[in-house]
């Protein structure tokens, strides 16, 4: 069950900020820290994520690295443009 106040919590834990911080340089975002405290929110409210830390008392630890990793892959994949569909060389454009 959703938890505001545990989600409100993992949006301003600094370990896991720092934790998705370390996972964002790693992917290879230009500015991590920046990108990671625009997505905080969306990173904290993640399925699973408040009842994972619920369930260890309220301790962000609870969140794997897989967790986070998943997570900002999912984040990136939605902020990424599918590439553009190649044309096929044996059609011309019409003049």
């Amino acid at each position: 069950m959703t938890n505001f106040l545990q989600q409100a919590r993992l949006a301003e834990d600094v370990e896991l900020r720092s934790r998705a911080t370390a996972c964002a340089a790693g992917r290879g975002i230009p500015t991590p820290a920046e990108w990671t405290q625009q997505h905080m929110w969306q990173l904290a409210t993640t399925p699973g994520w408040c009842c994972a830390a619920s369930d260890a008392d309220g301790r962000s630890s609870a969140i794997t690295d897989a967790m986070i990793a998943t997570a900002v892959d999912d984040i990136l994949a939605a902020e990424t443009p599918p590439d553009p569909p190649s044309e096929d060389p044996e059609e011309s454009p019409a003049q």
